[in-house]
């Protein structure tokens, strides 16, 4: 391989033509818009419940003849500049006193605390395990993944991922912190993705693993199952017409005869002359010392790679309409495929 071809086959932005699958910067934050948008209107909800159930739990009810003498039993209220609270509701009122404020905002700010904590969990934990995204995500068309595999991160990743936004989250307004590292970082991980090794990609990759720099080098050599970062040459080379396949191995005996050939069939002889040949007439050929060596040596060889195409950068095959590449390691022809992003065993 070329010494300054150091990108991989399937490192987004290179040599196929695709964009960086984490360069979504944009949809993450109207993903993040939308889900914090779902977050508020749900804990508004659950809390103006809380407030309001409270409220009648906590308030004195007085029976009274009509509607008429409840709204002047509430205006009497207002008057005197009385700090509890009056609401005339048919022939009842609700009075709330002074003393009864603080259960009803602790109750009420109890259950809109709980309720958010419960919808995060349930959006950004559970339907981003079972789905890959939270509900933003999903609508954008994002998934999370593990950085290594690119499948559907697990339950205890979302899980760390989503509590880090603890961190993420400063100051608790804005996601100052979360922003700056989806910005800056490699593979645009904000502190929860760092520490649960996952990233945010567009949901055509979920499955396909691609080479981050930075993030999972050492990671995808061993997904890929490849002994190098090949790729594919930056010119175009000539088709190979007499390129070994898997179906069709290179013999050993094409490479070289075998030094102890059979003997020839002796020529006709006259009549009468013995049929059983003579020591002087067929001559066994006397082995060299070299070429037991030479055979041994050809038998385990691999393909000469000063000789053999493909071996030192991947080789274009025509048939095939794909670039080859011998694996040393694997002693076989692999084949780059387009529709897995990565190097497989040739086909026949």
């Amino acid at each position: 391989m070329n010494s300054t071809q150091t990108d991989y086959p399937y490192m987004s932005g290179q040599n196929q033509g695709n964009t960086d699958p984490t360069a979504i910067m944009g949809r993450r934050i109207g993903a993040y818009v939308i889900d914090v948008g779902l977050a508020t209107a749900v804990t508004l909800a659950v809390g103006f419940a809380a407030l309001l159930v409270a409220f009648f739990q906590l308030a004195t009810v007085e029976d009274v003849v009509d509607n008429a003498t409840a709204i002047r039993i509430c205006d009497e209220y207002n008057t005197f500049a009385s700090t509890d609270i009056c609401i005339p509701l048919g022939t009842e009122v609700l009075v709330l006193e002074q003393e009864q404020y603080g259960p009803l905002w602790s109750t009420t700010l109890i259950w809109t605390a709980l309720s958010a904590v419960i919808f995060g969990l349930l959006n950004h934990v559970l339907l981003g395990w079972l789905a890959g995204g939270s509900l933003g995500k999903l609508m954008l068309g994002l998934r999370v993944v593990d950085n290594a595999t690119f499948k559907k991160a697990r339950f205890l990743k979302h899980l760390f991922r989503h509590v880090l936004w603890i961190v993420d989250n400063i100051p608790a307004i804005f996601p100052l912190v979360g922003l700056i590292c989806g910005l800056t970082s490699k593979g645009h991980r904000r502190v929860g993705d760092m520490a649960a090794k996952t990233l945010v990609v567009r949901k055509e990759h979920l499955g396909k693993p691609v080479l981050v720099t930075g993030v999972n080098d050492a990671a995808m050599i061993s997904v890929m199952q490849i002994p190098q970062a090949w790729g594919p040459p930056r010119q175009q080379p000539p088709s190979l017409a007499s390129t070994p396949t898997v179906a069709e191995p290179v013999p050993v005996e094409a490479v070289s005869p075998s030094p102890y050939a059979p003997p020839t069939e002796p020529s006709a002889e006259p009549e009468g002359q013995s049929e059983t040949p003579t020591k002087s007439t067929i001559e066994t050929p006397e082995p060299t010392e070299t070429r037991p060596e030479l055979a041994t040596e050809q038998q385990t060889s691999t393909p000469d790679q000063a000789s053999q195409p493909g071996v030192d950068e991947p080789m274009w095959d025509e048939a095939r309409q794909a670039y080859i590449q011998w694996d040393p390691q694997l002693e076989a022809w692999m084949e780059w495929s387009d529709t897995q992003g990565r190097w497989i065993p040739i086909s026949v």
